[in-house]
């Protein structure tokens, strides 16, 4: 039982930092895109 309990943890704080982790990069992208939009687009 304790080491069904230490697999279950040893899978789930990777995933959860890793979550956090994807979050955090698609909200900087999307920042940093608002601020400076991309130059191969082409003018109106």
């Amino acid at each position: 039982m304790i080491n069904f309990t230490m697999f279950i943890e040893g899978l789930l704080i990777p995933l959860l930092g890793l979550g956090v982790f994807v979050v955090y990069k698609k909200s900087k992208r999307k920042k940093r895109k608002f601020h400076a939009p991309p130059t191969y687009q082409l003018p109106n």
